[in-house]
């Protein structure tokens, strides 16, 4: 699993890249969901995700590069 700095030298290396972090309380589900829905769970976390920088606690993470010519 690549770190932050690993990130950041692709997206030097690349020229440009975007990054998507999520999954920030992934960890909790199992225990969430025997209280709750899956889909109040999954409204739960996007509504974390989106509110705090999950950049350090992420779960999962998309990189798209794009090389400059």
């Amino acid at each position: 699993m690549p770190d932050i700095s690993l990130i950041k030298k692709y997206i030097k290396k690349f020229g440009h890249g975007k990054t998507w972090f999520f999954g920030s309380i992934t960890w909790t589900f199992p225990v969430l969901k025997i209280i709750l829905s899956e889909k109040i769970i999954a409204n739960f976390s996007n509504w974390i995700d989106n509110k705090f920088n999950v950049r350090e606690s992420a779960f999962k993470f998309v990189l798209m590069l794009n090389k400059n010519k």
